[in-house]
């Protein structure tokens, strides 16, 4: 049906008030005013910072999007949708859960008809807060980094607070796939852990059998990231969605209940390697440089340099790499390998530098090479020389809209990646 025929009445209503922790029910109420069937309908559910959604009936067709596949409306005819959760410790004041109903175009929503449904959030007796690499706002990170946490808390109301245990969740999305390396979890304080839960009790931290008005603390502990994309994710966004919880025993003369910090959507650039080798023979054993080796003083050694760059995830932009090559090396002039992109070298400033616009998932790989030429004096003799400086490699991940950074140490005369050329890299006279 064109939307321009469609006609949807939407409503949403949510408590009156509540304060954070409180399970909160909204409802949305989705109506078919018109005189014709409504079939093919999509209701979507804006992301609200502070909101920390649990469930919903009907379930989400796609969850972790908050979407909707309403059914086929008669004429007159009305559907429901109710979503719980509850709002995290920093929330405050009016806030407004935005619905919105229409078709889906791709990613993508045409809109027909929109609603809030709206709540006050009082103040709570407890704040609490999580901070990763220094940051209340979600970093995007790599495979491998290490991700320092902080939690904070304090108890800003006006009564005692008994039994407060508080917890740390940091479950991988995809579902079923675990981006923590678990193992290397450090935590002075000995928390327990139970799957991607850590949680702390009076046994690790005795204030929190009773934590009075105003009193305050914090911990500290610090994951690894797996270093490898876990089987069977293929082409897709991961991330850690980090929350704090903390459980209150009693408030004063009244029974406890659960609060929440603001969630963090920590997500993952993509599976970016870069590797910058040197070698004098392929790995057949065939020559690819020429000259004497061990390269002599005097007499011309010719090398030849690698830059790979293997990528699965998400697509990059905006690529480069560079070289200064070190006094007394000099380029070839003969690009061997340009998979893509272009390579260039500016004789002035002598530095290499590989340049290309795009590389999608679908290329996985990207080998640029070149050739190098050196000639040791006296002074080099016995030494292993450089024969490239830092390679450094930059691009765009245009999932995360971050960029990635990474640096491979100079090459030298020992190639250590040519097992043919191994011993042989120390400058003869």
């Amino acid at each position: 049906m064109p939307v321009t025929d469609a006609v949807v009445k939407i409503s949403g209503q949510g408590p009156d008030n509540l304060i954070p922790g409180d399970n909160a029910e909204f409802t949305y109420n989705i109506e078919n005013t018109s005189t014709k069937t409504l079939a093919g309908l999509e209701f979507r559910l804006d992301q609200l910072d502070g909101f920390v959604y649990d469930s919903a009936t009907p379930t989400p067709t796609v969850e972790h999007q908050n979407r909707w596949s309403v059914p086929a409306l008669e004429p007159g005819a009305a559907t429901v949708i109710d979503v719980s959760g509850t709002f995290s410790s920093n929330a405050r004041g009016p806030e407004s859960l935005h619905g919105r109903i229409g078709f889906a175009d791709g990613d993508s929503l045409v809109t027909i008809a929109e609603a809030d449904a709206s709540t006050s959030v009082q103040k709570s007796d407890l704040s609490v807060g999580l901070i990763v690499n220094g940051s209340d706002q979600a970093p995007a990170v790599s495979l491998g980094d290490t991700l320092n946490f902080t939690v904070n808390w304090k108890n800003a109301g006006d009564v005692h607070l008994k039994d407060v245990t508080i917890s740390a969740e940091l479950p991988s999305q995809p579902a079923g796939t675990e981006l923590i390396d678990w193992p290397s979890l450090k935590d002075d304080l000995g928390g327990t852990r139970q799957g991607s839960v850590v949680t702390w009790t009076s046994k690790q931290i005795p204030d929190l059998v009773d934590l009075a008005p105003d009193a305050e603390g914090s911990l500290n502990f610090s994951v690894q990231l797996v270093k490898d994309v876990p089987a069977n994710v293929g082409n897709g966004d991961l991330e850690i969605d980090a929350l704090c919880r903390v459980e209150i025993g009693k408030a004063g003369k009244t029974a406890g209940r659960e609060i929440v910090g603001s969630p963090l959507a920590i997500k993952l650039n993509s599976d970016t390697v870069f590797k910058a080798a040197g070698r004098y023979f392929d790995e057949s054993g065939v020559p690819l440089g020429s000259g004497p080796l061990p390269p002599k003083v005097g007499q011309k050694t010719t090398y030849r340099i690698f830059w790979t760059i293997t990528n699965s995830l998400h697509e990059l932009s905006n690529l480069t790499i560079a070289t200064l090559l070190p006094q007394g090396v000099k380029w070839s002039g003969t690009p061997r390998q340009v998979d893509a992109g272009d390579l260039s070298f500016d004789d002035t400033g002598r530095i290499a530098t590989w340049r290309l616009n795009r590389l999608p998932t679908s290329i996985k790989q990207v080998v640029v090479s070149f050739d190098v030429e050196v000639t040791p004096t006296a002074a080099d003799a016995g030494n292993i020389m450089d024969i490239t400086g830092d390679s450094k490699f930059e691009a765009l991940d245009k999932a995360t809209n971050s960029v990635i950074l990474k640096t491979e140490r100079p090459v030298g005369t020992d190639l250590v990646s040519d097992e043919t050329a191994a011993g042989k890299g120390v400058v003869m006279e």
